[in-house]
């Protein structure tokens, strides 16, 4: 998902034109962390001043109250603000399911969405283990194999039980992608080759301890 929070058409853009239009800072207010409210109320009244200036300074001073809002707002999402992104970007599968699931009141479709990108995620990583379960202990380069396959099958899945129970805020701050169903997934890059020195047993990692 793009970060659409941060788009000159996302929400957090919209909210902070529609304060300007209505003259009223608490249509954006609830979009940033209370320390920052000071912070935005100064943006804010500066920006009703400038703009009757002039068209250019209308315009100019806009984009700044914009522009500050969202800087203030990203923080929130545990993402660095690195600029505003144009209009009409990608929002994305994930984040155009759940407006209209709000919209509508109804989250089955997004639910059923979401079952089955973790399906399909999880069984692409688990064949992907099981294609070098096998490995003879001889053959240190499959073993490696073995070992990526399930390093990224338990990481992964242990990353999405820790995101959905927890509160971390916003799915974008996910420290594990989830890709969609017809993109195509890289193949994870392997660790740096250890040292040379006795072959690892694979066996005691088919079966780990849950402990």
């Amino acid at each position: 998902m793009s970060q659409y929070c941060d788009a000159m058409d996302g929400p957090v853009a919209t909210a902070a034109r529609r304060a300007i239009e209505t003259k009223d800072v608490r249509e954006v207010l609830a979009w940033v962390p209370q320390s920052s409210e000071e912070e935005l109320t100064t943006a804010f009244d500066r920006t009703l001043t400038e703009r009757d200036k002039s068209r250019e300074a209308k315009d100019i001073a806009d984009l700044w109250f914009i522009e500050t809002v969202v800087r203030l707002h990203m923080p929130e999402e545990g993402l660095p603000f690195t600029g505003l992104k144009p209009e009409g970007l990608e929002e994305g599968p994930v984040y155009a399911r759940a407006k209209r699931a709000i919209a509508d009141e109804r989250p089955e479709l997004l639910v059923r969405y979401l079952q089955n990108v973790l399906d399909d995620e999880v069984r692409i990583r688990f064949r992907e283990v099981l294609a070098h379960k096998g490995s003879h202990p001889s053959d240190t380069e499959e073993g490696r194999a073995y070992i990526r396959a399930f390093l990224e099958f338990t990481g992964f899945c242990q990353g999405v039980y820790d995101h959905v129970t927890t509160s971390l805020g916003h799915a974008h701050g996910m420290s594990i992608p989830m890709p969609r169903p017809e993109e195509q997934r890289p193949t994870p890059p392997g660790p740096t080759p250890p040292p040379k020195g006795p072959t690892l047993d694979l066996r005691n990692l088919e079966e780990p301890n849950p402990a």
